[in-house]
């Protein structure tokens, strides 16, 4: 839209009282060929003209003080092309493809630009193979540095991830008070060393090595052990006295070591060790 169109005057044909308006018949039927248009008709043609021209006039200057008070408010100075630069200011917005405001994609990888989307079939590069909600976070300066988050629409299960140089990164999942606990894959289903998803127990496992005649400490904690090898004695120094139970009776068992009063000797000139299971 160009600023300030110009409008030629236009004068009124004839006063009022001449100018003689169509009958409704001819309103209705038109005039026909080779018939004399009245000339009190064209005055009352060329003023309608004239009128509704004016009128226009008034209404497109009304648009152009809106748009300039539009472009003013959002810092840009206005200029001729008002159009151009409305359309400027537009393209800093969110707009969607759509009354709701949502683009509708198939491919997760195809925004570059910041928005809202619905991911649709065949759902290519979503998290899995279904519909999604995607809220797509661009760089202001390149296409090639984004993040997106990603809900499914069934469900309370989201996913984000972040494109670096050109390149999306795996999807990672959100946890949250609808799909944590067992099986979620968090590392806090782990409870006291056991695993609910496969029944293991045990957050570390390993060998203690040691020689005739020094003895081992443990670390602290909560274990389950197995000699592997004979002549081993686990000896207990509480309040100070010695017990001792030998490899015979020691066999594999659940032990609790405090990092101070339990330890393991080798009875005879060999190096000997034990395997354990840390559970806590």
């Amino acid at each position: 839209m160009k600023d300030n169109p110009i409008f030629e005057d236009v004068p009124e044909f004839a006063p009022s009282g001449a100018k003689l308006r169509p009958s409704t018949a001819k309103y209705s039927g038109g005039y026909v060929s080779k018939e004399l248009f009245p000339f009190d008709h064209a005055n009352w043609l060329f003023n309608g003209i004239t009128k509704n021209g004016v009128t226009e006039q008034d209404y497109i200057g009304s648009i152009q003080a809106e748009l300039k008070s539009i472009l003013t408010a959002h810092g840009v100075t206005p200029n001729p092309e008002l159009t151009n630069q409305l359309a400027g200011v537009f393209s800093r917005y969110v707009f969607g493809d759509n009354a709701r405001a949502t683009v509708s994609i198939t491919d997760a990888n195809a925004p570059v630009k910041s928005g809202f989307y619905s991911l649709a079939t065949p759902y290519t590069n979503g998290p899995t193979a279904a519909a999604y909600y995607i809220i797509h976070l661009q760089q202001s300066g390149s296409d090639n540095f984004a993040m997106q988050i990603a809900s499914l629409s069934t469900g309370n299960n989201s996913w984000v991830r972040t494109k670096n140089n050109g390149t999306w990164s795996s999807w990672a999942k959100l946890w949250n008070s609808d799909n944590d606990g067992i099986g979620s894959g968090l590392d806090a289903g782990l409870l006291a060393g056991i695993d609910p998803v496969n029944g293991s127990l045990g957050i570390s496992t390993g060998y203690w090595s040691f020689s005739y005649p020094d003895p081992f400490v443990p670390p602290k904690g909560l274990y389950m052990i197995t000699p592997s090898g004979p002549n081993i004695s686990l000896e207990i120094w509480a309040a100070g006295t010695e017990w001792h139970m030998s490899s015979t009776s020691l066999g594999a068992g659940l032990f609790l070591f405090d990092g101070t009063n339990y330890r393991f000797r080798v009875l005879t000139s060999v190096s000997t060790s034990v395997a354990y299971r840390k559970l806590a």
